[in-house]
């Protein structure tokens, strides 16, 4: 039997296949996915709904107190505090404030209402407490076969069954006192932002914050930074936005924004692809790309 030819490859055609390849793999590859979920995210929303004292540290502007906000069961309520060194612990247990009979009426504190009301308590940057809110923090936050608190007015007070506490920091728990630090069992590190905060930014931009936000030490932006350049380029011109917010980083996100601005708009353009056959005007089909 005659032996068949072999078809031939245009080298031509299969170098021109190989190179669209590899830009679909690129393309691909930089395109933020808000379906891949980091392992420290993953960690944390499976631990929150069930521990009943979590701390969440790293870096700022990850979306470590929006976590604990959104950690309640549905109904729950949660009550939230930002601490300073001149947060006074009345902030949380309670005070007397002055009524129009003059006299003074009790109030409950932040953290006494949660307790009440079963809640979620939320304290956030808890490195910064005061000696004075840790040591309320050492009863807030103990066993619940022990927790229990006089309040000023005789008032005893006892956290509910379903109380928890999320607490926040942007340093390492070794900042922390070993007393209040041995109150939190379960520690998660939170370092990448949740794809969740990231798709609120327009598209093109999604990619840059995000590699922008898992830069380490003072070369990481915080995606507040994206956020607020967003909102005020929106209502002045780009350029002064962009100095306003990123500083002597703006040229390189200049350059960045742009490429990706352009990308966003080529996507978007319609092209003609022509079919092969007769040429009528049928087989011209006008095709809008992406």
């Amino acid at each position: 039997m005659p032996r068949k030819k072999k078809a031939k490859v245009s080298r031509r055609k299969v170098k021109k296949s190989r190179i669209h390849k590899r830009s679909r793999t690129k393309e691909k590859r930089n395109m933020f996915d808000a379906r891949k979920v980091p392992r420290d995210w993953e960690i944390a929303e499976a631990i929150l709904p069930h521990a009943r004292r979590v701390l969440l540290y790293g870096p700022p502007g990850t979306g470590k107190t929006y976590a604990g906000l959104m950690a309640g069961a549905e109904g729950q309520p949660v009550f939230s505090v930002t601490l300073t060194d001149d947060t006074p612990a009345a902030e949380l247990r309670g005070h007397y404030i002055p009524n129009s009979a003059g006299g003074f009426d009790w109030h409950h504190g932040t953290a006494v209402k949660a307790w009440l009301d079963d809640g979620i308590l939320v304290l956030n940057e808890i490195n910064k407490a005061s000696s004075d809110v840790q040591s309320l923090c050492h009863v807030i936050l103990d066993d619940m076969d022990s927790a229990k608190l006089t309040l000023p007015n005789g008032e005893m007070v006892t956290p509910g069954p379903n109380f928890r506490c999320v607490a926040t920091m942007n340093g390492q728990p070794e900042d922390l006192p070993e007393a209040l630090r041995d109150r939190f069992t379960v520690r998660i590190p939170i370092m990448h932002v949740h794809p969740a905060a990231i798709v609120k930014l327009p598209e093109y931009m999604r990619t840059i914050a995000k590699e922008a936000s898992d830069l380490k030490d003072d070369r990481r932006l915080s995606i507040r930074a994206f956020y607020s350049f967003v909102t005020l380029s929106a209502k002045i011109d780009e350029a002064t936005a962009g100095e306003a917010v990123f500083g002597p980083r703006w040229p390189d996100l200049r350059d960045a924004i742009a490429l990706a601005k352009k990308a966003a708009a080529d996507s978007t353009k319609p092209t003609m692809r022509v079919i092969e056959g007769p040429q009528k005007p049928a087989d011209l089909i006008e095709q809008k790309v992406g």
